[in-house]
This record gives structure tokens, sequence and C-alpha cells, in this order.
């Protein structure tokens, strides 16, 4: 049964693909190439430009093509996300274990949780300038203010009992830590670490779109500029590509290090 269902998962899958591919290549039939190219069009963009590209090198973006481009923004971005995760976690176990820090951390926290992440992108780029800095730190900061709740909620909504039973066998606060409460809460972890991933390549495109020296975001800026909707559509199924492959590769390791928690 579990075998149906995995192939009629993927089945579903490829439909649904299959029929956003067929919407596209017929909106495109309806409109001018500069307004909305085919997916032949970008296609063909992508496989020409993905090493070397006039257009990219008149747009002064190098002449690597959209490699060197794609590389920076999955750079950026992985690695500000594992920063945020791992400072928001820590920020949440404190504000779980920690009268004193909840009390004076959790009002501000509450704030800046609220206020949208793309309205913060105009301020981090007049407070970092122009580069990776800015979209490093608005990537880290969303994904701290995500995984703080996160690991917050993981660790208060334990079951005592099962914390107070690894106490009666003789295990300290930090064996507690290490051997029940990380395991207990690393499937919630995982969980929203994987959707702030997911979140983040867009906020990582907007950031690049207002003043990045690389990225797909840039590349898409300036052919923007130019009219060039072909390149605008290829970098947005680069990001896509990217987001998708990452994904899965995230669903992967969810499975392979929480195993135990389907069971």
């Amino acid at each position: 049964m579990s075998i149906v269902v995995s192939v009629t998962r993927r089945a579903g899958g490829l439909a649904g693909a299959l029929l956003l591919l067929a919407l596209w290549a017929w909106l495109s039939t309806r409109t001018v190439p500069t307004r909305l190219p085919g997916p032949d069009a970008v296609l063909r963009v992508m496989a020409e430009s993905l090493t070397s590209s006039p257009v990219i090198a008149a747009q002064g973006g190098g002449s690597g093509g959209f490699l060197p481009h794609i590389w920076a923004t999955l750079w950026h971005t992985v690695v500000a996300v594992a920063a945020g995760a791992l400072l928001g976690c820590g920020l949440g176990w404190a504000l779980a274990t920690a009268q004193g820090v909840r009390w004076l951390l959790q009002p501000p926290l509450e704030i800046l949780r609220l206020v949208p992440s793309l309205v913060a992108v105009p301020f981090f780029v007049l407070w970092f300038g122009i580069g990776p800095v800015p979209q490093f730190a608005l990537i880290v900061g969303y994904t701290v203010l995500v995984m703080q709740v996160a690991a917050y909620t993981a660790v208060r909504d334990f079951p005592p009992h099962v914390r107070d039973y690894a106490r009666t066998m003789g295990a300290g606060r930090w064996a507690v830590a290490r051997t029940v409460l990380l395991p207990g809460a690393l499937p919630g972890l995982l969980g929203s670490l994987r959707v702030t991933l997911q979140l983040a390549w867009g906020l990582a495109v907007v950031a690049e779109l207002l003043g990045a020296q690389v990225g797909v975001g840039r590349v898409m800026s300036s052919a923007a500029r130019l009219f060039r909707t072909d390149y605008v559509m290829a970098g947005l199924v680069w990001i896509s590509v990217i987001a998708m492959v990452t994904d899965a590769v995230f669903r992967w390791a969810i499975r392979r290090t929480t195993a135990w928690s389907r069971d």
C-alpha cells in the first residue's frame, strides 16, 4: 500500500507541474515575448547563459553567466539561515528555561516578530550599505525570530514527566537537555527550519533586487531595466530549482535524523 501511495503522490506532483507548464505556455501565446516569454525561450536562456552570457556581462554581472550568481545566492542564504538557526535556538532555549531572560526579551521579540520582513529590507540596505551584508543580516534576523519561537515552544511544551523520569534516573541538567529535551524537540525544530529556509529564498532575492553586487536577484533587476523578461524568468526558474533541490535534501535529512519519531 505504501508503494501505491508513493507512486500516486509522485504522479500527482508530476501532473501538477505539467499543468503549470502548460498554463505558462498557453499564457505566453496570448501576449508578446517581452511581457511573458514561453517556457522554450526561458529554458534556452537558462542553458545558453549558465556559464557565460553577453547580456549579464554587459550589465556588469561578470563573464561567468548565471553560475556565479546562483552560487552567491545559495551560499549567502544557506549560511545566513544556519547562523540564524543556531542563534534562534539558543535564544529560544534561554527564554524557555530562564524566567529573567523571558521577562526581559520576550516583549521586544514579539514586537519585532510582528513586523513584516519585507518592510525591513530598505532599512537594512540603508544601515549596512550595498553588498551581501544587508542580505545576510536580513535573513539571519528573520531566522532568529522564527526559530526562537520554535525552540521556546518545543522546550516549554515538552512533557514534564519525561524530564522528571530522567532526573530520577540520575541525569543532571545538561544530561537531560542533551539526551531528552534535544531529541524530543528536534522534529519540530527541523520542520520550522525547513519552512524558514523556503521563505529565505524570497528574502534573499528581494534583498539582491535592492542593491546587491552579485546574486540571482541582481541579474533579474538588471535584466528588468533592459526589458529582458527572458532573463528575469530564467532567474525566477533558477531560484525555484534551488529551492526545490535544497528542500528535497532537507526532507531527506529530516527523515534520516528523526526516523525514530515515526515509529
